[in-house]
């Protein structure tokens, strides 16, 4: 996740987008991980509570 922040940062110092546009794309960048994040969480947990294979 923090590597994107990184070429962000890069991208908005180069070609001196505004604070809004660099917020949004943080935002959607860290809701897109938070989202994979849970619903391998939940994959894993109904793996472990049903003993069932993780397919």
């Amino acid at each position: 996740m923090f590597y994107r922040v990184i070429l962000l940062c890069n991208f908005v110092i180069e070609n001196n987008y505004n604070a809004i546009f660099f917020f949004v794309e943080v935002s959607v960048s860290y809701f897109i991980d938070v989202c994979l994040f849970y619903i391998i969480f939940l994959l894993k947990i109904n793996q472990i509570m049903l003993k069932t294979p993780f397919y």
